[in-house]
């Protein structure tokens, strides 16, 4: 026995017509997500299974300087300029795919070459068969913040350093716990235990 497929508009047209619907409002809600993704503070970057940027909104624009156009279809690590190098690369995209998410700091570069520090969290997506098809990525500037931290941190070794070359030491007091907290200098001058930088409470 054999079978032929209708071409009565009376028997297909509800076919083709059920599809039609279906793909149109998979339009409207890609759009509706990709308008929602557009109006994000952070930078958000798509990634297909071979990690090749599929998605990257405005936010990614101005934060990496380079447009999608310049982007689209480029591997992520290449897109971005990571400066990871290839084992720690590949390392982390397993770890992404076993674990399906991914967090770190990222340091890359920008399409003029200037260094930046960017908070990453990744989360894998999946196909309809529940197959790995890709990643998609929440991206923070956090250069400023890290660069005030270094700073500070610099600032206090040298003011560690002199305190150690004139012989001073410093301490500070909480006045509501009434806790003391001296320098490394202080407590080597009055012989406190330097593993201990908390070394006294004050009576109430």
């Amino acid at each position: 026995m054999s079978s032929t497929l209708s071409t009565d508009p009376r028997q297909t047209g509800g076919i083709f017509d059920s599809d039609a619907a279906d793909f149109r409002a998979r339009a409207r809600e890609n759009a509706f997500r990709a308008g929602l993704l557009e109006q994000l503070d952070d930078a958000i970057v798509a990634v297909d299974g071979d990690f090749r940027v599929t998605y990257w909104n405005r936010v990614a624009e101005r934060l990496f300087g380079q447009s999608i156009e310049e982007v689209l279809g480029k591997d992520y690590g290449e897109a971005v300029h990571d400066m990871f190098e290839l084992p720690e690369r590949t390392r982390l995209r397993r770890q992404l795919l076993e674990s399906g998410a991914l967090k770190l700091e990222l340091a890359c570069r920008n399409g003029a070459g200037e260094a930046l520090v960017v908070e990453l969290s990744a989360t894998l997506l999946h196909d309809e068969a529940g197959h790995p098809a890709g990643a998609v990525g929440i991206h923070r500037d956090v250069t400023a913040r890290r660069r005030a931290e270094e700073a500070l941190a610099a600032s206090e070794g040298r003011f560690s350093l002199a305190q150690a070359a004139l012989g001073i030491g410093t301490w500070e007091v909480d006045l509501k716990s009434g806790r003391v907290t001296s320098s490394l200098e202080n407590r080597r001058l009055y012989g406190i235990d330097q593993d201990r930088p908390e070394f006294a409470t004050l009576p109430a």
